[in-house]
């Protein structure tokens, strides 16, 4: 699922600095297992 949400972004906005990484578990106690999440910044 994480490699079609990059693709599908790298698609969408002409980029390829689209990274896949794993959560830490500080993070997953919150969210669950299965989650995919999407985050950017702007320069």
């Amino acid at each position: 699922q994480a490699m079609k949400l990059k693709v599908k972004v790298e698609d969408t906005f002409s980029t390829s600095g689209v990274d896949i990484c794993e959560l830490t578990p500080m993070m997953g106690v919150h969210v669950g297992p299965g989650v995919i999440g999407l985050a950017y910044y702007y320069e």
